[in-house]
């Protein structure tokens, strides 16, 4: 059937502004949240619940008009909804449901109406070539934006220019309606059969599930990078696209698929215990690789299985509702059932023994390929199960908050016993058991916080006031003398109580005072001015970068708690992204003189390599840098491609 050049544009404008708001308002949200990749997994649950809810009301309303007026008090409400910054609401608790109150007021009605479309323009066109249209313009809206949005407009310019697609997006659907079929379905002509419902609920489920649980895996135990969440939600888009294509296809192969996972699903699982044995590639190409798998598998069937136009209405509830069901696992259940991130192991498991079950309910004869189908799904099964079985040597401590997962373990070495405290793979403190008193990492005595510390110290013999952003084990703790005043800022509450508990460096006979929340909140609603003499931010060793903390509004809040004499120093050392443009830019704004420390390993003490950046008084002489706001920032400039 001939699908008008309207009920395509529309369809792909559509989807294109659901993919672009989602890293827009994601983008939003994740600085103040510590940059942790659960921000993303909580945008995900709320999405998808928007979804539900407008495939919901798609597959309901009949009436052309009501839903003209639907669209029209969506952009309205989209229009005027609250442009504040996120941080300025966010009160420092509950985060998942900070997420979606935030959500919910800025995109949550328009989201809802805009997808509503794609169900009812499916309904009005009787085709399902506008579902790979859609697809296709909702990957297109996931290439465009870090490439080509992000690093041109900021936030503002980028809601506005939403907000004008989103008019453009109403014209089209009131054109489409006024050239919608006459014959256009009832609400729920056809009803399918519950065997048929709960097949699409549950693979939809395993889908957007192992889209969530891939995102959480590789960002936090392989490397806390936003760009790779790019990567396995357009896996799961061109999946969709390639299942729902017109015709008999290759790739449509349902043996190809079930073979390839009976191959990939157990060497995802060896590679999830050996964890940091194995390199950060190998990591990121094996889980792509069994996502991609997976994810035809489940958007196979349900392309396989999709009912008539008649019976529309119920396919897209079920896939909306498995969704919101398989986001809801990693997102809320797992942080509260385990320690670790065990829901990826679990369900490639359950996508393998699903596919099955399918498998085992035909009777056919047994050809060799089925055979073979058969026995690498059982061990796709049960290899998976092998990931959940305690390690020979269980760390010390493990623990798992929205934040991410916090390991302490400890390894010999030729000076004694190390403790270590890691989130992922990345070392947040270390410790030596025979050696306690030795600063370690990033903070020995070679680093450039160590002797800014000591240089301070030597100016005010009689006491410095040093203001320290990110605690990891409290290791500048160390440099403190008893007339000094050390303040910590942490945003993990886990890290507070595991450096307590597992490390000796905050020790009580010290003049310490460690405040847990965001630093910056409780730094620009402090009571008065802190007056440091130093004002140290070390939330930047690890990949995963707290954008908030380098703006130029930060900036300000950090200068007005610094003493006119007194120094800002920040630590840059970044396997992925080089920071150091940012602090000069920010180091502009304060017109402070810079100063760059680099200190090499130090294998005798446990000391690591690290870049500190000091922000001095004087005038800033120096390269352009690169300014950051809460209004915009972009990660791509920083890249290290070697």
């Amino acid at each position: 059937m001939f699908v008008s050049r309207y009920f395509q544009f529309a369809a792909f404008l559509g989807s294109f502004l659901l993919f672009v708001v989602q890293p827009m308002e994601a983008k939003r949200i994740l600085p103040v949240l510590g940059g942790t990749a659960s921000v993303w997994t909580a945008c995900l649950l709320f999405f998808q619940f928007a979804l539900f809810l407008g495939y919901a009301y798609g597959a309901i309303v009949a009436s052309r008009a009501v839903h003209s007026i639907f669209l029209i008090v969506a952009a309205v409400a989209a229009w005027n909804a609250p442009t504040s910054n996120f941080f300025s609401l966010y009160s420092g608790s509950h985060e998942p449901l900070a997420v979606g109150v935030w959500l919910s007021l800025l995109a949550g009605l328009p989201f809802v109406a805009i997808a509503s479309g794609s169900v009812l323009l499916q309904r009005w066109a009787g085709s399902y070539n506008l579902y790979v249209v859609s697809n296709a313009g909702s990957l297109a809206a996931l290439v465009a934006y870090p490439l080509i949005i992000e690093p041109s407009l900021d936030l503002t310019a980028q809601r506005t220019a939403w907000l004008i697609g989103g008019a453009i997006y109403v014209a089209l659907m009131m054109i489409c309606a006024a050239h919608a079929r006459k014959d256009t379905p009832a609400r729920w002509v056809m009803r399918p059969d519950a065997f048929a419902f709960c097949k699409w609920m549950l693979f939809a489920a395993c889908g957007t599930g192992l889209l969530a649980a891939a995102t959480n895996q590789i960002c936090q135990e392989v490397a806390s990078l936003p760009f790779l969440w790019v990567a396995p939600l357009a896996l799961y888009l061109v999946s969709f696209i390639l299942t729902f294509a017109e015709g008999d296809r290759l790739w449509k192969s349902t043996a190809i698929w079930n073979l390839t996972a009976a191959v990939t699903i157990p060497v995802a699982v060896v590679l999830y215990v050996l964890g940091p044995q194995v390199t950060f590639l190998w990591h990121l190409l094996i889980d792509l690789v069994v996502l991609s798998v997976c994810f035809m598998i489940c958007h196979g069937q349900l392309a396989a299985s999709r009912p008539p136009e008649a019976a529309l209405g119920w396919f897209y509830l079920a896939t909306s509702a498995g969704g919101v069901i398989g986001t809801l696992f990693p997102a809320i259940v797992a942080p509260i059932w385990f320690v670790s991130y065990a829901e990826f192991p679990i369900l490639l498991s359950i996508t393998a023994f699903l596919a099955l079950l399918l498998l085992l309910r035909p009777w056919l004869p047994l050809t060799m390929v089925r055979r073979f189908e058969l026995f690498g799904l059982g061990l796709a099964t049960v290899a998976p199960l092998a990931a959940l079985t305690p390690p020979t040597v269980a760390p010390l401590h493990q623990s798992r908050s929205f934040y991410g997962v916090l390991r302490v373990t400890e390894r010999q070495e030729a000076q004694g016993t190390l403790r270590l405290l890691t989130h992922g793979q990345t070392v947040h403190g270390t410790q030596w058991k025979e050696h306690p008193d030795w600063p370690t990492t990033y903070y020995n005595e070679t680093s450039g916080v160590a002797r800014a510390i000591v240089e301070e110290q030597r100016l005010h013999a009689g006491g410095v006031r040093i203001g320290i952003i990110g605690l990891g084990v409290g290791t500048l703790a160390h440099y403190a003398r008893p007339q000094d005043y050390f303040h910590f800022y942490e945003l993990d509450p886990d890290v507070l109580r595991v450096a307590n508990q597992y490390f000796s460096y905050l020790r009580p006979s010290k003049n310490l005072t460690v405040t847990p929340g965001d630093a910056r909140h409780k730094l620009q609603h402090a009571s008065g001015r802190e007056a440091f003499d130093l004002l140290i931010v070390d939330a930047f060793s690890s990949d995963s970068i707290p954008v908030h903390l380098l703006t130029r509004e930060a900036a300000k809040i950090y200068d007005s708690h610094v003493k006119p004499e007194g120094s800002i120093i920040f630590h840059v050392s970044n396997r992925a992204l080089n920071l150091e443009p940012v602090v000069r830019g920010l180091s502009q704004q304060l017109n402070r003189r810079v100063e760059v420390f680099r200190s090499g390993d130090q294998p005798a003490t446990g000391g690591s390599s690290a870049v500190w950046i000091r922000l001095r008084p004087g005038k800033y002489e120096g390269p352009p840098g690169l300014l950051w706001t809460d209004n915009y920032s972009s990660l791509w400039p920083l890249l290290r491609l070697r």
